[in-house]
């Protein structure tokens, strides 16, 4: 609906409804249905007239349409008068003798609409049918009016709300007897409930009755639910009774605003429509493609050989037999000795071994209870979602590389890139984007509200002063008169009045007016004070003592300004606490303290004194009394100084002040257990250096804001974590409890279960971060796959769809924080005024000094100022050509090569069309030291000098040897890869190596030399990817010279021989692609690692409440020989385990990731944010007890509470922020691009430029030539029909849903059938090769997807004769006929509905080119660690994390390992792995053995820069470039033309232009622009049309033949006309302006033959002069005649 127009109507009254109202309102319907009944009598004579036919019905419909009057025009519904929304300020105020009684509706749509509005005292709106409800009830009716009195009565819905709570509570309890009672009371509740809202609102016939609304569905099925369940025992459909749970919903149908909330996330929901067809479409291509590598693959075991047991041999007298027996007995298969599970094998080459006397063979159980398998369509399909939501994915993967070969890291690879990464950050980005909008949309109503509220506001003040003015007047008129007996007699009253038609009763009558007046305009103040002055008038002199007195009290309790001396102190005490140099000491002291709480640790050899030597104790314990007192000291100083009054209102006073009061609590309270946490609370004072440090104080208001803005959908996602929760404990519960004694658990519950309400919540929020594989595996395993349904909706909603509307809301207030800043840079606090005053303190002793007098005494430097020093510092970008000031001098040429800056500098003669610049050698100072260096660039030499400068110069700058340099950096990079474990047992290649490495590192030594003598010192130590040069040549030269010297064995040395690794760096240099995302991501990097640093300051709180909480608390009694806890009943602490007395052996040993220090803590913490090794960590911590205790299970569960807290505020939120940042600062470097011509075009302009431009690369294709002879013919129009393209689209389908029944083991008759399906469908892709062949002739091979389709053919007919040996050397044939199914981008374009999905194609294909450019990052990053991993821990012990195909003992091993864990999948097993200091063989020196232990500190900084530079960084630029391409993909497709419309443009254009002239008929123009598809298409009738957009008329010559035709058009004119007719039907006409001109005629400049003639405005103006002249003439001749 149309908001109303205030300034000509005024709002609508609010009258009560009445039986009157409602005659009126059936009045209006019945003249409304004789209305329609006219115009469709009138239609019918319309069709009976001119017929059915389109031109016909278009012409009456427009007849008719001129007859509907204005008033009449259809209305819609106001979004801001929907039921449930609040009455609308703009509506005035709704008077209260009408709240909660039927009142008529005020919304103009309804008005012939039999409904009526009830407005309760809160101001909601209720709207109702005013039809009879259940038949008998009318609006009039006592009890309707009563159930409509209850129903919108607040306490209701609060009655309601309170009752779905209690009940919420009563689910979680477990089953009895008196719960049975309590839920008959609710279902009564409920029922009550209902028959409130069927009497209110009736059943089910008219609008707005019970069940119209869905929410009452849901209501009316719980009901009815509970009902059967309470009355029949279900036995095994007690199932249905979970639908109780859907009684949380409730909550969302009672509150408004969630309602809200739930309405976005729908809208989310139906804007991923599309991305969810994609997603399903793909996985089940990578399901297919798995299915057909890799099934039967993971039942791969190792079996003992069968002829090694005699005895077995002809146990059954058949050999088959015998084997198949052998084959299936798990006895023979081998198992780890070390964990007991089965060792998976492979036969491919680098696949895992089996132990000799064992044989890998197919046959064993699956993996992970047999549900992880790729040997049907289902499962395969279930390992695809798995790999896209990279739940568990390394276990697959490593299953998967072991059994079938390390080269599987390729479909890896394209389902994590295509599917993980691409896919699931696509429902992000559309989340993203649906929230934006929605917000936007918000928005608009809240401006365009305000706006009405002004304009209302300003009709109110206008009316207001012309009522005053008009009393006024009339006041001043009736002055002149005295009612009363004033001074005025009648004489002179009827003097004063003399002459006019005035007399007495008039006056009386003007009088009355005026006091109505006034009291009219002054009605709205006496109802604001009408309460206040009764209450005055019952005690007014109490209210007033009482206030009077408070006051006098609050003065002198809060206000301290007694006394001349307490003053002059107050005075004192602010001088000193508010001095910037106090702030300073403050903060300092904040630092300090933290660093004092970091120092809390716990070591096993203080045990008996609360695990730290009495040394720290002492520190720790005087440091807390002394910063304790300081900041006691601070705060009551503030106290003093400011009075409470105003040191209470402000925020961080009051936050400091019980900060110190928790502190003193603590203090007093020392030695109580449960209290010393407290002492966790002074961490919070950390917070303070907010108001110094900008960074941590954005992040907080970001986290306030998105804490403001989540309430309700925090809300919502509690509702859902609850129900999923109940669900699955009524649903899966029981299985737990009766099924727990099996084999594989032996009676021991999972800790992951849905025993109770505490286990399930905990279930589904390990789902919601993402886990939900192996919860799913247990419960399948007890309840079978009705328990897939429950886990997949669970990741959907919960994960995927309100953990991405969550972040969509972080990115959102990120991206809202971006202004502001200068203003707030331009004020310096404190800190930064006692920082220039240490600097001007410094500065002031310098000056002192004789030297700074002889400083002084010299004149001003010339301006070359450190300001631009610093700026340039500052803005520095690395690039190509742009160079990094490291120096003075360097910044001094640089500030030389400025525009208009003539000094003398180092040239030679060249080509003008040469651009090497020959620079200076040297820094200025060096010429000024030395100026003999300076040279004479008359003399010889110099020239001589410069001639080679500049030799080199170009030497350096052509491409040739650049290609050598990044050959030979590529050769380098190789050889590092040889260096393996293996690589001390190959002398050869030991030799071969060392002197390829030393020609190596002699030519990047000339190379590094050679750039140094041709840039000079200057511009080559300016770049600093010339320093990355610089550096690497540097270390090998070191590693050269110490090699020789005989020191290559020197610890230092061979750290410095490990920087090799850093070679493919340079590599970075030389490609244009991967230097473009390096630049992007050093501009990001200081925001980037503020945002980490902040996350530090997060974690650090965590961290030290983690030590409190937990230090010395992970420590347990096992069995050394099984790794066995044993249980608190038989060992209950440390002594008892330390002893002999127990008679077994036992030892008291610690977690490997403990809190037993913050360094500790913070690995932990990382491992829990990154969801890998949590499980282990949560599982230590929830068993912990006192320190020295044997821990038990589950003794402290609600420690779960940590560990949440920490992933919503340090996962979720600071994590987050990484994206957040880097889409920011490419923003921001997006918006510094762009041309010179942005400036002086609109946006329309500049989007038409780019349509233009679009348009540019592509030109019309000639058509295929007809064959001649007519059988071929009729088959060529057959083959090149877009209906041929869909029959064999649908024939790709039926094949795919072949492919998809093929299964692991199948039975021979379905093998039988398979093959004969398989053999039809060879036959139909030969059948249409065959035909195209014919058809098409030569020109079949034109076309890459025919090719393609030959191929596939082919080696499909081979594979029918020569199966095995296709099979053994090619791929499989049924492979690539799944490869076939990309064929259906083809046809997409032909679906109208798939525009969408197009969509999201045509984003993957803009943002591809810099997707390879960050995957190329990426692999370099990869590259670089894998170097560094094998050269550092290819010896370490093969332990739990590692095996013998996943490690670092070879480049490939280690390569694929990197690749796992630059997703954070299985780091943490790694690290554990290669930090193993126990249990290990050390390296001895003597002997020349490497030992196999591993380093702790190395494998910390390995796999935490490896996190950080992959994970963190490089990864989330991979989302930043897909939601920001994603975007504007979609604004492209919204309010531009894409390729994809050009593409079907000239697909249309080959039709009419079959030879590709690019020239087409005039009399075609019609037809083509008709049969065009949308948005360029103008549909006929056009004539018109074509008329108005004045469309050139050219003469084509054809530049090959000579032949002329006349009246043609050309491809690029059409083109751009309507591409200006689509932005003007948008609203935006294109002006055309100097600059679009430009760009026009240079974009289609080639145009052959091309001769303008006329245009069609001119065709029609002489067709119709043709037309005057030819009746003229015809009249002249009849005259004549």
């Amino acid at each position: 609906m149309d908001d109303w127009d205030f300034e000509a109507e005024a709002p609508p009254t609010f009258r009560p409804f009445t039986r009157d109202e409602l005659k009126t309102i059936e009045d209006r319907i019945q003249q409304k249905n004789e209305t329609k009944k006219k115009r469709e009598m009138k239609r019918q004579e319309n069709i009976k007239m001119y017929g059915g036919g389109a031109r016909a019905r278009q012409h009456y419909e427009e007849d008719s349409d001129l007859e509907v009057d204005e008033d009449t025009k259809p209305l819609s519904p106001s979004v801001k008068l929907e039921q449930g929304n609040d009455l609308p300020r703009r509506y005035g105020e709704f008077p209260l003798e009408l709240a909660n009684l039927p009142i008529c509706d005020i919304d103009p749509y309804y008005r012939d609409t039999r409904t009526f509005m009830v407005v309760s005292k809160g101001g909601a709106i209720y709207r109702f049918s005013a039809g009879n409800a259940l038949f008998f009830l009318s609006p009039f009716h006592p009890i309707r009016r009563i159930a409509l009195l209850v129903l919108t009565h607040p306490m209701f819905s609060f009655f309601i709300i309170c009752t779905i709570l209690v009940n919420c509570f009563v689910m979680v309890q477990e089953d009895s007897e008196e719960l049975a009672s309590v839920e008959i009371i609710f279902t009564a509740i409920y029922t009550y409930e209902s028959a409130i809202k069927l009497f209110a609102r009736g059943l089910v016939m008219d609008k707005f009755t019970y069940l119209r609304d869905a929410w009452n569905w849901l209501d009316f099925i719980v009901i009815a639910m509970s009902y059967v369940t309470i009355a029949i025992d279900l036995g095994s459909f007690s199932a249905l009774r979970t639908f109780r749970v859907f009684r949380a919903m409730k909550s969302v149908a009672v509150i408004p605003g969630l309602k809200t909330i739930v309405s976005a996330i729908m809208y989310s929901v139906k804007n991923l429509r599309d991305v969810i067809v994609l997603t399903i479409f793909v996985l089940a291509v990578f399901a297919l493609l798995g299915l057909q590598i890799y099934m039967g693959v993971l039942s791969q075991i190792c079996v003992k050989d069968f002829f090694t047991d005699s005895e077995f041999v002809n146990k059954t007298g058949n050999i088959d037999l015998d084997y198949e027996l052998w084959t299936n007995n798990a006895s023979n298969w081998f198992a780890s000795p070390s964990t007991g599970q089965l060792v998976m094998c492979g036969n491919s080459s680098g696949a895992g071994n089996c132990p000799d006397g064992f044989t890998c063979l197919k046959g064993g159980p699956n993996p992970n209870y047999g549900y992880t398998s790729f040997d049907n369509f289902g499962s395969a399909y279930l390992c695809a979602f798995r790999l896209m939501t990279q739940d568990y994915w390394e276990n697959l993967y490593q299953i998967t590389l072991r059994t079938a070969g390390p080269w599987n890291i390729f479909f890896f690879m394209v389902n994590i890139f295509l599917g993980s990464f691409y896919l699931i950050n696509l429902i992000l980005a559309i989340v993203a984007m649906s929230y934006d909008e929605l917000q936007r949309q918000a928005e608009e109503e809240a401006r365009k509200e305000m706006e009405e509220l002004e304009a209302i506001q300003c009709a109110e003040e206008a009316a207001m002063t012309e009522a005053e003015a008009a009393a006024a007047e009339a006041v001043a008129n009736l002055s002149l008169l005295d009612f009363g007996g004033g001074s005025l007699g009648s004489g002179e009253f009827n003097h004063g009045f003399e002459g006019d038609s005035f007399h007495e009763q008039d006056a009386v009558v003007l009088k009355d007016v005026v006091n109505q007046m006034s009291i009219t305009s002054s009605m709205k103040s006496l109802s604001v004070y009408m309460d206040d002055n009764d209450e005055e008038e019952e005690g007014p002199n109490c209210k007033e003592a009482f206030k009077t007195n408070l006051e006098y009290v609050i003065s002198i309790l809060c206000i301290w300004d007694c006394g001349i001396v307490w003053i002059k102190m107050s005075e004192i005490l602010a001088i000193i606490v508010f001095d910037p140099f106090m702030e300073l000491f403050i903060i300092l002291c904040i630092v300090v303290n933290v660093l004092f709480m970091t120092l809390d640790h716990y070591n096993i050899d203080y045990h008996h004194n609360g695990g730290m030597s009495p040394f720290f104790t002492s520190l720790l314990n005087n440091g807390n009394y002394f910063f304790t007192a300081i900041f006691a000291i601070e705060s009551f100083a503030k106290l003093g100084a400011m009075s409470p009054r105003y040191f209470f209102t402000d925020g961080w006073n009051i936050f400091d002040f019980v900060i110190v009061i928790l502190s003193f609590v603590e203090l007093l309270a020392e030695g109580i257990s449960g209290l010393s946490m407290l002492r966790s609370f002074r961490l919070l004072r950390v917070f303070k250096l907010a108001k110094s440090w900008k960074s941590l104080n954005d992040i907080l208001s970001i986290m306030a804001n998105t804490f403001g803005a989540l309430s309700y959908l925090t809300f919502v996602l509690g509702i859902i974590i609850f129900i999923f929760a109940v669900m699955g404990m009524q649903l899966f519960g029981s299985y737990y409890v009766t099924k727990v004694c099996n084999p594989k658990w032996n009676c021991v519950m999972p800790r992951w279960n849905f025993t109770d309400f505490m286990h399930s919540i905990m279930i589904v929020f390990r789902v919601l971060c993402g886990e939900w594989i192996e919860s799913m595996w247990d419960c399948m395993f007890v309840a079978g796959v009705t328990c897939v349904p429950y886990f997949l909706a669970t990741v959907l909603v919960a994960n995927l769809v309100i953990l991405n509307l969550f972040l969509a809301l972080l990115l959102s207030s990120f991206s809202d924080m971006g202004g502001g800043e200068k203003a707030e840079d331009q004020e310096k606090d404190k800190i930064q005024i006692a920082f220039d005053r240490i600097g001007w303190f410094f500065t002031c002793q310098m000056c002192r000094s004789p030297k700074g007098k002889d400083k002084e005494d010299e004149p001003p430097p010339p301006e070359t100022p450190s300001d631009l020093d610093g700026m340039s510092k500052k803005d520095s970008i690395i690039g190509n050509g742009i160079d990094l000031s490291y120096s003075k001098g360097a910044l001094s040429t640089a500030y030389e090569e400025a525009p208009g800056y003539d000094k003398f500098s180092e040239t030679i003669d060249y080509s003008p069309a040469d651009e090497i610049l020959v620079e200076d050698c040297c820094p200025q100072i060096v010429y000024k030291i030395f100026p003999c260096c300076h040279g004479n660039p008359e003399e010889p030499f110099w020239q001589v000098w410069s001639k080679h400068r500049l030799m080199g110069s170009q030497l350096i700058e052509n491409k040739y040897f650049e290609g050598i340099v990044l050959v030979l950096i590529l050769v380098s990079s190789f050889v590092m890869t040889l260096e393996d474990i293996w690589f001390d047992t190959k002398p050869l290649l030991i030799d071969t190596l060392y002197y390829l490495d030393r020609i190596l590192t002699g030519v990047f030594f000339i190379e590094t030399s050679l750039k140094l003598f041709s840039m000079g010192f200057i511009k080559y130590f300016g770049n600093a990817w010339c320093w990355l040069d610089f550096v690497i040549v540097a270390v090998s030269l070191i590693n050269f010279g110490a090699s020789l010297l005989g020191a290559g064995n020197i610890p230092i040395f061979k750290t410095m021989r490990t920087l090799r690794a850093l070679r493919p760096l340079r590599a970075m240099a030389k490609l244009e692609g991967m230097k473009v995302v390096v630049n992007a991501l050093i501009g990001a990097l200081p925001s980037i690692f503020n945002v980490l640093l902040v996350c530090l300051i997060f974690w650090l709180i965590f961290a030290i409440i983690g030590v409190n909480f937990f230090m010395g608390r992970f420590y347990k009694c096992i069995d050394p020989n099984t790794g066995v806890r044993f249980s608190h009943e038989v060992i209950p602490n440390m002594t008892m385990c330390n002893s002999s007395i127990t008679g077994f052996p036992a030892e008291w040993v610690n977690s490997r990731v403990t809190f037993d220090n913050v360094g500790m803590a913070y690995l932990a913490l990382l491992q829990v944010a990154t969801w890998k090794g949590w499980i282990d960590i949560m599982n230590d911590a929830i068993d912990s007890v006192d320190r020295g205790k044997q821990p038990h299970r589950e003794v402290n569960i609600y420690m779960y509470i940590y560990f949440v807290l920490f992933i919503v505020l340090g996962s979720f939120f600071t994590l987050n922020l990484l994206v957040g940042v880097i889409i920011d600062k490419f923003n921001e470097q997006k918006n510094k691009g762009g041309s010179s011509l942005d400036a002086f075009m609109t946006e329309d302009q500049r989007k038409y430029i780019a349509a233009m431009k679009k348009a540019s690369t592509k030109k019309p294709l000639k058509a295929l030539p007809r064959p001649f002879w007519k059988p071929q013919a009729i088959v060529f129009g057959i083959v090149t029909n877009k209906k041929f393209d869909m029959i064999i689209m649908g024939f790709i389908a039926l094949n795919m849903v072949a492919m998809m029944c093929d299964h692991y083991d199948q039975s021979p008759n379905w093998t039988f059938v398979l093959d004969n399906m398989n053999m039809f469908f060879i036959v139909v892709f030969t059948t249409e090769m065959l035909l195209k062949l014919f058809a098409l002739r030569h020109h079949y091979f034109s076309e890459p997807w025919n090719l393609f389709d030959f191929v596939v053919v082919l080696l499909s007919l081979a594979g029918l004769f020569l199966s095995d040996l296709i099979a053994k050397y090619f791929v499989s044939p049924t492979l690539l006929r799944v490869v076939r199914v990309a064929k259906i981008g083809r046809v997409l374009r032909l679906i109208k509905g798939a525009r969408g999905i197009r969509t999201l194609l045509f984003s993957l294909v803009m943002a591809f080119p810099a997707l390879i450019n960050i995957a190329l990052l990426l692999f370099l990053v990869m590259f670089i660690f894998s170097v560094f991993g094998m050269s550092l821990f290819k010896n370490v012990k093969i332990t739990t994390g590692f095996d013998d195909v996943h490690n670092f003992q070879t480049f490939t091993k280690t390569f694929t390992l990197l690749f796992q864990i630059c997703t954070s999948a299985g780091w943490a097993e790694a690290w554990l792995a290669i930090s193993n200091e126990k249990n290990c063989t050390e390296p001895d020196p003597e002997t020349g053995s490497s030992g196999n232990c591993g380093s702790n500190i190395a494998a910390v900084i390995f796999m935490i820069l490896y996190l950080v530079l992959t994970f963190l960084i490089i990864v989330n630029m991979y989302i930043a470039v897909i939601l920001e391409n994603y975007s504007q993909a979609s604004e492209d497709v919204q309010e531009g033309i894409t390729d994809e419309d050009y593409e079907l443009f000239y697909e249309v254009w080959r039709e009419f232009d079959p030879e590709g002239t690019q020239y087409m008929p005039f009399k075609n123009l019609s037809e083509f622009l008709d049969v065009l598809e949308p948005p360029l298409q103008i549909r006929k009738p056009n004539k018109f049309k074509i008329v108005q957009m004045d469309i050139p008329i050219v003469r084509f010559i054809n530049p090959e033949t000579g032949q002329t035709r006349e009246d043609c058009v050309f491809c690029a004119d059409i083109l751009d006309i309507l591409t200006q007719d689509f932005f003007a039907r948008k609203g935006n006409k294109i002006e055309e302006s100097p600059h679009v001109e430009h760009v026009k005629v240079t974009t289609f400049a080639d145009r052959p033959g091309y001769e303008r003639v006329s245009s069609s405005v001119w065709k029609q103006r002489e067709s119709y002069c043709a037309s005057l002249i030819q009746r003229s003439f015809k009249y002249h001749a009849s005259l004549q005649s």
